[in-house]
């Protein structure tokens, strides 16, 4: 049985993501690294970086990168409608230390059945949030 919700996630609690060594250049994440509207992140509150990676189903990625809610890119701007948000959301049902960093239109609620992302914002989004990330062990 997964663990209640915790929210809201502090803005200062660091979230760790694996990647592997063609999605970092240097300390910089790539946009390679990173999807929307949702991107699985592991809670530091909840366990140590290395619970990022997950050798069974991603052994490429050994590196791990982090950003905390803090960290989280502005809004992204539409010319024909309301822009694009980020936040971050404790998701425990995936895993005692899951959390996601989801995209939303900001008058609406995020809705992961229905989270259509316009092809401009979704390359403007992952770029903006991998921009954001840090790499804290790099990927061998």
């Amino acid at each position: 049985m997964p663990r209640s919700i915790d929210e809201p996630i502090p803005p200062d609690e660091k979230l760790f993501r694996s990647v592997a060594p063609d999605e970092v250049q240097g300390d910089c994440v790539l946009p390679e690294a990173v999807e929307v509207p949702a991107c699985s992140y592991s809670r530091s509150k909840y366990g140590p970086p290395e619970a990022a990676l997950s050798p069974d189903t991603r052994p490429r990625e050994t590196g791990i990168a982090f950003l905390t809610p803090a960290m989280l890119p502005p809004p992204i701007e539409r010319l024909d409608g309301a822009p694009f948000e980020f936040f971050a959301a404790d998701a425990p049902e995936e895993g005692d230390t899951h959390a996601e960093v989801r995209l939303k239109r900001v008058d609406a609620a995020y809705n992961p059945k229905r989270s259509s992302v316009p092809k401009p914002i979704r390359v403007r989004a992952v770029a903006a949030l991998a921009d954001c990330m840090r790499v804290c062990r790099t990927p061998t």
